[in-house]
């Protein structure tokens, strides 16, 4: 009886012992607004260069991603509690010293450009270039081309609350000149030959990261290799062509 107890026991532990790990699950935190081209549409069907890009991630390292959606205060607070364990889409100079997190390898390149009302557009070299103008923008974003400029009240921030958003007012001539990432800025005008600007200066180019809080720091080396495969494998590159990204 002994020997059938202990053959029992030992048959669920091989069992036990054979069972697979339950994948690690991230929650990635993005944006809930309109984002184009990194996030397109709303609910369960948003597509676009980030939904995509947790895809591969997926596939690349057997783990679950699952993005979590907020209005950008409250995402960047949830981030900095450990509640969400990664902000996607994100650069080290975005962030004020002292913002927790630990940051991945670049998956992109984040370049700013000055964009003028069609006709108006001006050499800009120095935040000075563009005293007394309002300069419209993204609330939550962060410009340091121009920070101080805005700090001394030389240069007046018109602030939208999305970047798709800035881009209707532009077009409306709220503002005579914006700051715009370059994806958003192509995918723009190529929705509409209405959509026209003077594309001025670049103030801005920034590694594109994801980054993670320190208490799930133990992932970023799987992170860096998935990132540099998708790099070299040419998936990086054909998401963002599908989106008119790159």
């Amino acid at each position: 009886m002994k020997r059938f107890t202990w053959g029992v026991v030992a048959a669920w532990a091989g069992v036990a012992a054979a069972a697979p790990a339950a994948p690690v699950e991230v929650s990635v935190g993005l944006f809930d607004g309109r984002l184009p081209p990194f996030v397109i549409g709303d609910g369960p069907t948003r597509r676009g260069v980030y939904p995509d890009l947790l895809d591969a991630l997926s596939r690349q390292t057997g783990w679950r991603f699952v993005a979590r959606y907020y209005p950008r205060h409250r995402l960047e607070a949830l981030s900095q509690q450990g509640v969400l364990d990664a902000r996607m889409g994100v650069a080290p100079a975005w962030f004020p010293p002292g913002t927790l997190g630990v940051y991945s390898a670049p998956f992109a390149e984040s370049v700013d450009l000055l964009c003028f009302q069609p006709g108006t557009g001006r050499p800009v070299r120095r935040a000075e270039d563009l005293a007394g103008l309002a300069v419209g923008g993204v609330a939550g974003f962060r410009y340091p081309f121009l920070e101080a400029a805005f700090a001394a009240g030389t240069v007046r921030r018109d602030d939208s609350v999305s970047e798709a958003a800035m881009l209707e007012r532009f077009a409306a001539r709220r503002f005579p000149v914006m700051i715009v990432k370059r994806q958003a800025l192509r995918r723009w005008r190529a929705e509409s030959p209405a959509h026209r600007c003077d594309v001025g200066a670049e103030i801005g180019r920034e590694p594109v990261t994801f980054r993670l809080h320190p208490s799930r720091a133990e992932l970023l080396p799987e992170l860096n290799r998935a990132i540099r495969a998708l790099r070299q494998d040419g998936t990086l590159a054909r998401i963002y062509a599908r989106y008119q990204a790159d």
